[in-house]
């Protein structure tokens, strides 16, 4: 509850993730990027209760039954759960990913896990469950990581790597804004991402909310089965659709959306991921009166507990910016006291407050203002720039409005701290000395601010 005082506790990435990655430099790096090959494309996802359950996305090599096995840490035996199939092309390459959903796991738990199917058999990885009662949680934002090159990547893990290392902190999950490939039907983008993903998608789970750079066009057949829906597995609670008639050829059929658009709890804090893309133009009027009913009922329970919604195009950006997510759904998420807003595109950072469409001046808050103020002066919008490489060069902004905004070409990911008692922000800088060094020269913190009831 935001009006509740918790103690603290730790994260449940600590245990073991955090004795992993801290104190060590440019070798562990190196080491911890090239280790993590992941042949098998192992993703671990959100679920909607990450106390009990953990959902597990992979890749086969052929066409043939798949498995996860898990056992507590420390065990011998391994139990087998079975997996769904799910046959996605790629390209002009058939690709054969499985699915599946450990459930009834004990909360506040370690455990070992490993995929396979026919003669193929994964390493042994490990992940831990939330805290039957976790009082805080807490994630890295990765917006943007689309790369061209293995380099791009291999440069995007280091970077993720090296906040996580100087920062000091575990993280319980990551949140990615979109756009993690530059080209969706690239086999070989998509298996540099995963890769990449790896040093930390093996062991804590990940939430995406898809961007346009993976959505395609509704015209194409390939909508009905588009490659983000192959690499990852997000809870399949959100909307169900009727026909799509607006666009004439479209090809979306009523369950496209699915794991695209999506909630889960985490800690003190809900989560909602938002298919912006179904949200751009040309519009589908009567799909999103399905769209706005959905969010309405998922976000009313929560009217006392922290919301964070994530999204690809935002509304309140210094460029990209998205209308009919302004217009249309931005009066939602104020109407249910949502109280961050993360998205991407932009390759810009900023952040803002707003209500009814106008920015807050915090400044004139008194104590505090601009970066520490009530959750009751509106909704926080960030924007994170690119975690990885890609850049635009600066252009003319339009009218928005920000209080605070990064312009340099360098990587920012912002790390969130939500307890029951406030939303912490800390981005954190990575800095090269130029284009062409591998290991970034080091990590500054630019921005931070905090949300209070």
């Amino acid at each position: 509850m935001k009006k509740a005082v918790f103690v603290l506790l730790v994260g449940f990435g600590t245990v073991f993730f955090g004795f992993a990655f801290r104190n060590r430099g440019v070798s562990w790096m190196d080491q911890a990027l090239w280790e993590t090959k992941n042949p098998f494309r192992i993703v671990l996802c959100v679920t909607e209760d990450l106390r009990t359950s953990m959902a597990v996305n992979f890749e086969l090599k052929e066409d043939v039954p798949g498995f996860v096995e898990y056992r507590l840490s420390g065990e011998t035996l391994f139990s087998r759960s079975e997996t769904r199939e799910k046959t996605v092309r790629v390209g002009t390459t058939q690709v054969y990913f499985r699915e599946c959903d450990l459930l009834d796991l004990l909360p506040g738990t370690i455990y070992e896990y490993r995929v396979g199917g026919g003669d193929q058999v994964s390493e042994i990885y490990r992940f831990k469950t939330m805290d039957p009662d976790p009082s805080a949680v807490s994630f890295l934002v990765l917006s943007d990581p689309q790369g061209s090159d293995r380099l791009d990547y291999e440069t995007f893990a280091n970077n993720v790597l090296r906040v996580i290392n100087d920062s000091g902190k575990s993280p319980d999950l990551a949140i990615i804004t979109g756009d993690v490939v530059n080209r969706d039907e690239s086999r070989t983008q998509w298996n540099w991402f995963i890769q990449s993903l790896s040093v930390i998608a093996l062991e804590i789970p990940i939430a995406i909310s898809i961007g346009n750079h993976e959505t395609g066009s509704f015209t194409d057949p390939q909508i009905r089965s588009i490659e983000f829906s192959g690499y990852f597995h997000f809870p399949l609670n959100g909307p169900v659709y009727q026909t799509f008639d607006t666009v004439e050829g479209d090809q979306r059929l009523f369950d496209f959306d699915l794991g695209k658009t999506f909630s889960f709890d985490a800690g003190p804090a809900h989560f909602v991921a938002i298919d912006s893309e179904f949200l751009n133009n040309p519009l589908d009027e009567d799909n999103f009166g399905i769209f706005s009913q959905w969010l309405e009922t998922d976000l009313a329970p929560h009217s006392d507990d922290w919301v964070v919604a994530f999204l690809h195009r935002g509304p309140y950006s210094l460029h990209y910016d998205s209308q009919n997510v302004k217009d249309l759904v931005v009066p939602l998420l104020e109407k249910y006291g949502t109280d961050l807003v993360l998205s991407g595109h932009d390759h810009r950072y900023s952040r803002a407050v707003y209500f009814q469409d106008r920015m807050v001046d915090l400044s004139a808050l008194g104590s505090g203002g601009l970066n520490d103020y009530s959750f009751g002066e509106g909704t926080t919008y960030l924007v994170g720039n690119s975690a990885g490489v890609k850049f635009y060069d600066h252009r003319d902004d339009n009218d928005t409005q920000v209080a605070f905004r990064y312009d340099e070409k360098n990587p920012v990911i912002p790390w969130v701290e939500i307890t029951g008692s406030s939303i912490q922000v800390t981005s954190y800088m990575v800095d090269r000395s130029d284009w062409v060094t591998f290991y970034p020269d080091r990590v500054s913190v630019i921005d931070t601010f905090v949300i209070r009831p």
